[in-house]
């Protein structure tokens, strides 16, 4: 639908890629009103940073969901598994009269949702989970499987988990002790076949969240102090693919 021919509404869901959002931001303008709130779902620790300048921090709330999904036709996504879990909450965590509204109307549609305590933590656990598991399956090009099965490359995700974890912890994000032990228990509860969008959309030769994800580790790590080989390793790795799925050679 055109965003000029809906109106003001209450609520915007941004689920898009992190690659997308500048569109999202161009065109988002004919949907707000001054109390509309919008919650971007995407992967990532920053996406309503970058949503911002197109949105202003009155509207803008932060939320993450956990779902495997795929877009079957234009206007049709296809839900292959996981249960649907949303969590939200205003910019500044906390939960307002229209953030309890958009996690009501979740739940009466079916998904588990919440305005959990700690937004940014929640934020971040689940950034620590997609950006080391994504990141890790890409350059081993296999899925999560053979991934876990080899001891080497199993260590290899638990460090770039660690990564995270630090730069979390650099930047005053409360994550649970066990945080790297949780990701773990939940990769290894995951089918041996599964593989991550990230891996797929490299393997496929078109653009993808590279740079959201294991290159936002990289930037973020550097403004916080925290080294991070490993995720540096796998950008650098999969850089030249990126940037030929863009049309850049880089020369």
């Amino acid at each position: 639908a055109d965003p000029a021919g809906t109106g003001p509404v209450d609520a915007v869901i941004v689920a898009v890629k992190s690659l997308h959002i500048p569109a999202v931001r161009a065109g988002i303008g004919p949907l707000l009103g001054p109390a509309t709130l919008v919650v971007p779902l995407l992967n990532g620790v920053n996406a309503h940073e970058a949503l911002l300048p197109g949105v202003g921090r009155e509207r803008m709330g932060k939320g993450l969901t956990r779902i495997i999904s795929e877009v079957a036709a234009p206007g049709e996504i296809r839900h292959v598994g996981v249960d649907p879990y949303v969590a939200l909450a205003e910019w500044d965590g906390s939960a307002s009269p229209r953030a309890e509204a958009l996690v009501a109307a979740f739940v009466q549609a079916g998904v588990d949702a919440e305005i959990p305590p700690d937004i940014d933590a929640a934020l971040w656990h689940k950034f620590l989970f997609v950006c080391s598991l994504g990141g890790v399956c890409a350059v081993c090009r296999m899925p999560l499987g053979p991934v876990r099965a080899n001891p080497a490359s199993r260590d290899l995700l638990r460090r770039a988990m660690e990564e995270i974890a630090a730069i979390a912890a650099a930047r005053g994000i409360t994550l649970p002790p066990d945080a790297v032990d949780r990701a773990l228990e939940i990769f290894d509860s995951f089918p041996p076949e599964g593989t991550s969008s990230l891996q797929r959309d490299i393997a496929a030769g078109i653009p993808s969240e590279l740079d959201a994800w294991n290159g936002a580790a990289v930037r973020i790590g550097a403004e916080s102090g925290v080294p991070t080989p490993v995720h540096s390793f796998i950008h650098a790795a999969l850089l030249p693919s990126e940037m030929a799925a863009r049309g850049s050679s880089g020369d």
